[in-house]
């Protein structure tokens, strides 16, 4: 009985075929994990392992460990052929984006690339407007705060740049800069955050350290994976 089944299942004899089809498709089975699955948020990326008629495996991972894990997704009512393969999984997908659209963001996670971000930041700073001696001696800062500055000085003088780049300057560009990724970020909280204290949060550390906060903030919400 079993083998007669398999035999007619033609959705598990192209399940090859859906496994390559849907590597194009990630985000579409992220939804399927993140919906069905119950698993919210932390799902960073799936994969299609097998599929038939009765249902659908898929593998992925999680944001806060490197486990692969599995989730078994069933079709109801079973698939009656390959035919219904496309508007099926179509429909789940609609499904699945408008559940994972709703979901609410009460805590703040720093994305892992914040920390490199923010160095670049601090670099930037250190290549573009080191202080002089004078304003060393002034801030308090002796022969080894002078000498750590030294390398960017030098550079400085060698590119023609010393002297052209002011700290008020800088700031007032990341501001702007910033100030337009908040906006974004401002529209992203009303959608998906509760809570005015994580909104604030999120807003904050936006005009601190740009990009990496909303681009997060987006994957939480499933805007991207």
């Amino acid at each position: 009985m079993s083998e007669s089944k398999q035999e007619v299942d033609d959705v598990a004899a192209n399940a090859g075929f859906l496994r390559r089809y849907m590597t194009q498709h990630p985000e579409t089975l992220v939804a399927y994990v993140r919906y069905y699955g119950g698993k919210g948020s932390e799902v960073v990326s799936a994969e299609l392992r097998d599929i038939d008629s009765q249902g659908m495996t898929l593998g992925y991972k999680l944001a806060s460990d490197e486990t692969a894990h599995t989730l078994h997704v069933a079709f109801t009512p079973p698939l009656a052929g390959y035919a219904e393969v496309k508007p099926r999984m179509l429909a789940m997908k609609a499904e699945a984006e408008a559940g994972t659209r709703a979901v609410a963001i009460t805590s703040v996670t720093i994305p892992g690339n914040t920390y490199p971000c923010a160095l670049i930041l601090l670099l930037i700073f250190y290549l573009a407007v080191p202080p002089s001696p004078a304003q060393v001696a002034e801030l308090g800062g002796g022969q080894l705060v002078n000498a750590l500055f030294e390398p960017s000085r030098a550079l400085g003088a060698v590119l023609g740049t010393a002297g052209r780049v002011s700290v008020g300057g800088l700031v007032k560009t990341m501001c702007v800069v910033h100030g337009l990724e908040s906006v974004y970020t401002a529209v992203l909280c009303w959608r998906y955050v509760r809570g005015w204290r994580v909104a604030a949060q999120y807003l904050l550390l936006t005009m601190m350290l740009g990009l990496p906060i909303w681009v997060g903030l987006e994957r939480q919400a499933g805007l991207r994976t």
